[in-house]
């Protein structure tokens, strides 16, 4: 991430408000793989963290994400998944959502990753793919590429991960993307005070027991894809979350 989209994500944390980890789906998921007394990294959460506040040790690369998640209390340090300042093989859980692809780095970031990380340790990420699907948004939200899935499986491979479980979503199409980079440029105040009314009303909806039971593969990890269809379920989609296990 360069300078200028650093400056973004510093303004960004800077009007967000700072959000409870439970509103997030995934936040069930990393409850279920973290063992009972496990230590977890989560890199690069800014005011969106995913993991348990009280059990995680965050590494943010924006001095104020993290100055915000040190005001409730999170264990808190400043720096970047291509030079994680920990020892080696220190946690059972490495998690960066939505972060690979800002690093221009990428081989250090997983051999850093693979580093700090116990044996049979867990890393939780990611990442929008195929570069066919890139708009304004990508850029303007400081994203330095798309993976494609048979590189990313690649990377992975390489620095012995092993791919345990995955799920992904679709993106809107490319139009309204670009659209909403548009407004997004001329419309900064207003879509971020629109995004924080968006974000409180999911915050209520993702904790109801009615979402859940409708959105079951959420929350549910045995409804995660297995390896064996990684490739041809990827196709279809336009984001990946992945769950490795370092071998």
């Amino acid at each position: 991430m360069d300078q200028t989209q650093k400056e973004l994500y510093e303004q960004s944390w800077s009007t967000h408000s700072l959000r409870n980890p439970e509103m997030w789906p995934i936040n069930t998921i990393i409850r279920k793989i973290l063992k009972e007394n496990g230590r977890i990294l989560e890199i690069g959460p800014g005011n969106w963290p995913k993991s348990p506040i009280s059990k995680t040790i965050f590494l943010e690369l924006t001095a104020t994400g993290a100055a915000n998640l040190k005001k409730v209390g999170a264990n808190t340090s400043t720096g970047s998944i291509e030079n994680i300042p920990f020892k080696d093989e220190t946690f059972d859980v490495v998690v960066a959502l939505e972060v690979i692809e800002h690093v221009p780095n990428v081989q250090q970031s997983f051999s850093d990753v693979k580093r700090v990380l116990k044996k049979k340790g867990y890393f939780i990420f990611s990442t929008p793919i195929h570069q066919e699907l890139w708009t304004h948004f990508d850029s303007l939200a400081g994203h330095l590429r798309r993976f494609d899935p048979y590189e990313l499986l690649k990377i992975t491979f390489k620095n012995e991960f092993q791919l345990i479980k995955f799920t992904g979503r679709k993106d809107p199409p490319i139009l309204l993307c670009n659209i909403n980079a548009i407004m997004e440029t001329r419309y900064k105040k207003l879509l971020m005070f629109l995004s924080e009314i968006g974000l409180t009303i999911l915050s209520s909806l993702h904790r109801s027991k009615i979402y859940r039971r409708l959105n079951r593969h959420a929350y549910d990890l045995n409804l995660w894809f297995d390896p064996d269809l990684y490739i041809s379920k990827s196709k279809t989609l336009s984001n990946l979350t992945l769950i490795c296990q370092r071998k």
